[in-house]
């Protein structure tokens, strides 16, 4: 059986947000937070604005389409009439003078701005030096010293309801510390394997996430001196055999709770969709199960690209690995920045993910 360690650390390497996207992300929340601090239409208050999303948890991937920006208003807010409704209705009013202060320093303004209401936040969409973006912004209310779990307004039901999205990235943070680090790179593994399966019909890349944090939180997963091999076709069989139920029944759909409240966040999933889930999920551990057990390297490279490449140009899972790689790799760890920079140190200025370490290097 061979690891293909370099071979799945180049996957990573290759699935890691692109450098662009990063810089957006990273200065248009601040812009953000700027303006709306100042802004005299809603009234925040401290800590202002805190990221959430797959961003923000590290576990985005390729093209970061967007972030999610908890925005802390006033809890005076939600004593008011149509309250969910109406925070919602005042953000937007308040959100329509962003664009000059997207601007740059010498007060250029090349932005322009859409505001869509949504059931709990604002999509604010940018395109800015033509550059598209979005900022999906969700009033929220706490009261006490902890932002944890805190009140946004649902407008469909008329009411502020309950989320954790703050204690959510602590315990997934504390599950991957907990496990050789091995659950955030397991994310991003398998939302890359639903973008290359699953051009239609695809489940939300939270669904995912909350899998992931299931199936790893009980144990189900081969995390102990494993390979990344082993470890994704752990994760499939363990996802396979916790909806096989389901899938045999006609016209069910199972949940997808989220971890910390317990609530099925998957309510719009359909059985079509499921079912298509369930088809490549299938497919997929059969692939990997014969890249494990097969004494050939280049068939078990060619069985992982099926996992892992889609039908584009690009090759993610590489038939070779590059030299740099491999010359990093002889040195020691391996530290992966957002951007997806490859280096043999750690940078002292950059956040990065560093290669877990295992024993197991097969044949």
């Amino acid at each position: 059986m061979y690891s293909l360690r370099n071979h799945f650390l180049t996957l990573l390497n290759r699935i890691q947000p692109k450098e662009d996207r990063v810089s957006l992300a990273i200065e248009l929340p601040t812009k953000v937070r700027d303006y709306l601090k100042e802004c005299d239409k809603i009234i925040t208050v401290k800590p202002y604005t805190r990221l959430s999303g797959s961003y923000a948890r590290d576990t985005a991937v390729k093209k970061i389409k967007d972030v999610d920006i908890l925005l802390f208003v006033d809890p005076k807010y939600k004593d008011e009439e149509d309250s969910a409704k109406a925070t919602i209705d005042l953000l937007v009013n308040a959100l329509d003078g962003l664009p000059k202060a997207l601007g740059d320093e010498n007060g250029k303004v090349d932005a322009a701005l859409s505001l869509k209401r949504q059931r709990r936040s604002v999509l604010v969409h940018v395109t800015i030096d033509e550059n598209e973006f979005d900022m999906d912004i969700v009033p929220s209310v706490y009261e006490g010293d902890n932002p944890e779990p805190l009140d946004v307004p649902d407008r469909d039901l008329s009411k502020w309801i309950s989320s954790n999205p703050l204690g959510y990235s602590q315990a997934l943070s504390d599950l991957n510390q907990d496990q050789e680090e091995k659950i955030v790179p397991l994310i991003k593994m398998f939302k890359h394997w639903r973008d290359a399966q699953m051009k239609y019909r695809r489940p939300k890349s939270y669904w995912l996430e909350c899998m992931v944090f299931k199936h790893a939180k009980a144990k189900k997963l081969k995390i102990d001196d494993s390979s990344y091999g082993e470890l994704f076709h752990s994760l499939l069989v363990s996802v396979y055999e916790d909806y096989i139920g389901s899938f045999e029944k006609d016209d069910t759909v199972p949940p997808v709770k989220d971890p910390m409240l317990g609530k099925n966040v998957a309510k719009s999933w359909t059985r079509a969709e499921f079912e298509t889930f369930m088809r490549r999920i299938d497919e997929s551990k059969n692939w990997a199960a014969r890249a494990l057990e097969t004494e050939d390297e280049t068939k078990a490279i060619e069985l992982w690209q099926k996992v892992f490449n889609d039908d584009g140009c690009e090759e993610y899972f590489p038939t070779k690995v590059d030299e740099t790689l491999n010359s990093i790799l002889a040195r020691g760890a391996i530290f992966v920045s957002k951007t997806g920079n490859i280096s043999g140190q750690k940078p002292v200025s950059e956040k990065v993910w560093e290669s877990p370490k295992h024993r197991y290097f097969g044949g």
